[in-house]
């Protein structure tokens, strides 16, 4: 009986850190309150919005980091990208920021997400919501 108690421990812990290793489930419980993950489908909705929508951040992100800081490759791109959404969620600033101050007046300023997102955390998700979610070039 110890044995199978033992088991049902391990195999539950190996479920949950399998969870917290996948980059939507981490967007889901630690993005999603605030970013939803496409544009709002009503008013309703759009009045209820806390913040962008993830796919109106990627947009103005990968759009001003190419202007400020003309990266050579995609992948460099990619990387700047991935490196400003890192340090921005720890360290959000207007100052910083890539949208217009119409979505400040609307949402305020996004609040530190330090302590309430890892690091590891953020290396696993950060990748995920740039390929996921910045426009395609077509």
């Amino acid at each position: 009986m110890f044995k199978i108690f033992i088991l049902f421990l391990l195999l539950i812990s190996f479920s949950f850190g399998k969870n917290i290793q996948e980059p939507q489930t981490i967007y889901l419980k630690k993005c999603q309150m605030c970013h939803a993950l496409d544009y709002p489908d009503s008013v309703e909705e759009k009045k209820a919005m806390v913040a962008p929508n993830i796919l109106t951040i990627m947009k103005n992100i990968s759009i001003g980091v190419d202007a400020i800081e003309e990266p050579k490759t995609k992948e460099e791109l990619r990387t700047l990208v991935i490196e400003f959404m890192a340090d921005y969620i720890y360290y959000p600033s207007a100052d910083k920021s890539y949208c217009e101050d119409i979505v400040f007046k609307k949402f305020d300023y996004m609040p530190s997400l330090k302590g309430f997102i890892s690091p590891k955390e953020l290396n696993i998700v950060l990748p995920w919501v740039y390929d996921n979610f910045t426009p395609k070039e077509d």
